[in-house]
């Protein structure tokens, strides 16, 4: 009888152990906290962004106005849409998974020195946030707050874009082309004047579809890039300069001269530089043109005729073919008599 309770008794303590490690084997495994890699008020209140990648440097702040502008790019305005908003979104969704490693040798590796983001808001200290390569688990980027002796695991995967050209706005200026009014292109060679008969009507005439091109090319001007004003390079550029000059149906006039230094390799393509000016003299335009000089795609100026001789070759039909002259007949080589 004792044997049978004891058996019973064995049999239940294990029924229950087995209930026990079942219930744990099926707990979910904790997840750790998840925190903002960067504060929001940070992002909301920052006054000066600096990202540092791939050996360069870019600096977008904002100006007194409160405009994001590029400070290694003569404080132009800088490509909100296009560069800083992406990464402000994809920064204010970035999550802190918690510590990746405090290993001295394994931080070593992660490339956490090469990239930062530097956050300076109106009043307080620089934030910095170190960014290193890609986790084992694909999720996103090791990530360590300067000074600190841990890394973590985040969700982060932006791209740090720190070529200072690629974050100016490339938009000089824009209208529609139907607002313009005529465009005069003026030449070492002479200069000419084409006028739409009214507005919303397109140019008339030959030079019809060339105006037409250019007027949308010319309406709304995008820049690759700009320099220094009236650097040596720019002043060789604009001592052979061509001038469109583009009149609008309200009164208005934006000025642009185009210069060309064409490369000793022939092989690559020529330096296209452009200044542009409105006639209403406090228009920002003026305040870009006085900056910089600013650097244009080279198929731009392409469309922009070199000379009034260019423009009329331009503009004038190709030649007929000429009718084709009949041969006289060749008496074809006779064989020479055997021997």
């Amino acid at each position: 009888m004792r044997h049978k309770t004891l058996l019973i008794s064995t049999l239940v303590v294990g029924i229950l152990a087995l209930i026990l490690l079942q219930s744990k084997s099926s707990s979910p495994t904790p997840i750790p906290p998840k925190t903002a890699l960067v504060p929001a008020e940070l992002l909301k209140n920052a006054q000066r962004l600096e990202i540092k990648a791939n050996n360069r440097s870019t600096t977008v702040e904002k100006n007194a106005e409160g405009e994001w502008t590029v400070k290694e790019r003569f404080g132009l305005p800088a490509d909100v849409e296009n560069r800083l908003r992406p990464l402000i979104q994809s920064l204010q969704n970035a999550e802190s998974l918690g510590v990746l490693t405090s290993n001295p040798k394994r931080l070593s590796k992660l490339g956490l020195e090469d990239s930062t983001l530097t956050f300076t808001p109106a009043e307080g200290k620089p934030f910095v946030l170190e960014i290193g390569k890609t986790t084992d688990d694909g999720v996103g980027s090791a990530v360590r707050l300067q000074g600190e002796a841990v890394a973590l695991r985040s969700n982060f995967t932006g791209y740090l874009e720190s070529d200072s050209s690629s974050w100016i706005n490339p938009l000089l200026y824009s209208r529609s082309d139907l607002e313009i009014k005529s465009l005069t292109f003026i030449f070492s060679d002479g200069q000419a004047t084409f006028t739409r008969p009214e507005p919303k009507v397109p140019f008339r005439g030959k030079e019809a579809a060339l105006l037409e091109d250019l007027s949308r090319t010319l309406s709304a001007l995008r820049i690759s890039d700009a320099v220094e004003k009236n650097s040596p390079e720019t002043q060789t550029a604009f001592k052979q300069s061509r001038e469109v000059k583009i009149e609008f149906w309200d009164g208005t006039i934006i000025k642009t001269i185009w210069g060309t230094i064409e490369p000793a390799d022939k092989n690559q393509l020529p330096k296209v530089f452009v200044r542009a000016t409105h006639s209403i003299a406090n228009h920002p335009l003026n305040q870009l043109n006085a900056k910089a000089d600013f650097i244009c795609a080279s198929w731009i100026a392409d469309q922009i005729p070199t000379s009034l001789v260019d423009l009329k070759k331009r503009v004038e039909p190709p030649p007929e073919p000429s009718a084709p002259t009949e041969l006289e007949a060749v008496p074809l080589p006779q064989n020479p008599p055997k021997p």
